[in-house]
C-alpha cells in the first residue's frame, strides 16, 4: 500500500529532496563538463587565430581542417556561451562560494 502512495506522488510530480540534489548535481555536471569541452574549443581555435597570417592572406588559411572564418566565428561565439556558463555556474555554487570567502576573510 505504500508504494502505491509514494509511486502515485512520484506521477503527481514531487519529488523527494534526494531527487531534487540529484537533479542539481546533474546541472552542476553538465555545467562543468560543457565549460570544460568548450574551453578546449576555444583554445584550439585562439591557437589557430594567433598563428594565423593576418590581413588579406587569412582568408586561405586553415587550422585543423578550420577556415579563417569559420574559426574566428567559434572562437567569439563559444566565448560568449563560456561566459553564460560561467554565471550558470557561479549561481549553481554560490552557496559554497559563500563559505570559502566567509572562510577565507576571517
Amino acid at each position: 500500500m505504500m508504494t502505491t502512495v509514494t509511486s502515485d506522488a512520484r506521477e503527481e510530480g514531487l519529488q523527494s529532496p534526494k531527487k531534487s540534489s540529484q537533479s542539481i548535481l546533474k546541472v552542476k555536471a553538465i555545467t562543468s563538463l560543457s565549460l570544460f569541452l568548450l574551453g578546449l574549443i576555444v583554445t584550439v581555435t585562439g591557437i589557430g587565430l594567433w598563428i594565423a597570417p593576418h590581413g588579406p592572406m587569412a582568408r586561405s588559411f586553415t587550422f585543423l581542417g578550420l577556415p579563417y572564418g569559420l574559426m574566428m566565428e567559434l572562437h567569439i561565439w563559444l566565448g560568449f556561451l563560456i561566459v553564460l556558463l560561467v554565471l550558470v555556474h557561479f549561481i549553481l555554487n554560490l552557496k559554497m562560494f559563500y563559505q570559502e570567502w566567509k572562510l577565507l576573510f576571517k
